[in-house]
């Protein structure tokens, strides 16, 4: 007798799987990477109260939550973020290349810059930098930051606000973390005061400003690639892609906890 099983698979058996889909929220996804830089603040200054205060604790121990040290998770967590800005910046990048945008290399260039700033976090390129030159990173940081600037100037004129302001606001907190506040701590490093309780609370605002600054950032290009604040990840076999505006079935269908805490 002839099996007739096979007839009674799904007509869906061979289709294509549907994508899952992602939403993100502007402000939730804000409101949770401050939360994460609050909690990693607060843990930093607790450890060097304890340390220089009370009772000294094994460095160990502290470098796990030390703000300013390689192997750490407030390092770990900077190199996620800037690493995170640098897709949705090649996701802004890849838009503007099929629109044929004029501006389309300088979004490249963008991504490519936040790529090396996350490399930077971890294997820690301008600390060697200062350990083998007499002078610190910050010379070279400053005359930098302001040929990007130069160089982006018109890109940044054609901008639409809010997004331009944003933009600019995020690059001065972050390189007022990274270049000036850091500078300024130079003559409290030379003066061989690192293992000091002033110098562990000095760090609190220089690293705190580089990630409230991509904070802003984050929250900026969210905005400027969705729609109300949001944009819905396509996650499918075809690669990701990211669409600005969802319906609401679409919405209801999988949501993240940064969306369900918009």
């Amino acid at each position: 007798m002839r099996s007739h099983a096979s007839s009674a698979l799904p007509a869906t058996a061979g289709a294509p799987t549907a994508p899952s889909r992602l939403t993100l929220s502007a402000n939730g996804v804000r409101r949770t990477l401050i939360s994460v830089i609050v909690a990693l603040v607060l843990v930093h200054v607790a450890f060097q109260i304890v340390n220089y205060l009370i009772t000294p604790t094994p460095w160990l121990y502290r470098e796990l939550f030390h703000l300013d040290e390689e192997d750490s998770f407030p390092t770990w967590y900077s190199a996620v973020a800037l690493l995170a800005a640098s897709v949705l910046l090649f996701v802004v990048a890849a838009r503007k290349r099929g629109e044929g945008d004029r501006w389309r290399w300088h979004w490249l260039g963008l991504a490519l810059g936040f790529v090396l700033l996350s490399m930077d976090e971890v294997v820690g390129l301008h600390e060697t930098l200062n350990s083998e030159t007499d002078f610190s990173w910050t010379l070279v940081g400053g005359p930098l930051v302001v040929g990007v600037f130069a160089i982006y100037a018109r890109f940044l004129q054609q901008l639409p606000d809010p997004f331009r302001s944003r933009l600019l606001i995020a690059g001065m907190i972050f390189v007022t973390g990274a270049v000036v506040i850091e500078y300024v701590q130079n003559p409290i490093a030379d003066a061989g005061l690192i293992n000091s309780l002033g110098y562990n609370l000095a760090v609190v605002p220089e690293e705190a400003a580089e990630m409230l600054g991509i904070v802003v950032l984050i929250h900026a290009l969210i905005d400027y690639l969705g729609r109300d604040g949001r944009i819905t990840l396509s996650l499918g076999a075809g690669g990701t892609d990211v669409v600005p505006e969802a319906s609401e079935a679409e919405s209801a269908a999988i949501r993240s906890p940064f969306e369900r805490s918009a």
